[in-house]
């Protein structure tokens, strides 16, 4: 579970693209726009 952060949810509601950030096996990163269907950031997130 995540902790919360103040304005968090309020800013995720407003913004169509959001940068998902994963990581590897090896711990390296990646990040790639991806056009924001959710409106809770603390949920399980949906990308179509």
């Amino acid at each position: 579970m995540m902790n919360e952060i103040p304005g968090l949810e309020e800013s995720f509601k407003n913004h169509n693209v959001i940068y998902l950030i994963t990581f590897d096996k090896d711990g390296e990163s990646h990040s790639r726009p991806m056009t924001n269907y959710n409106k809770n950031p603390y949920g399980l997130l949906w990308f179509p």
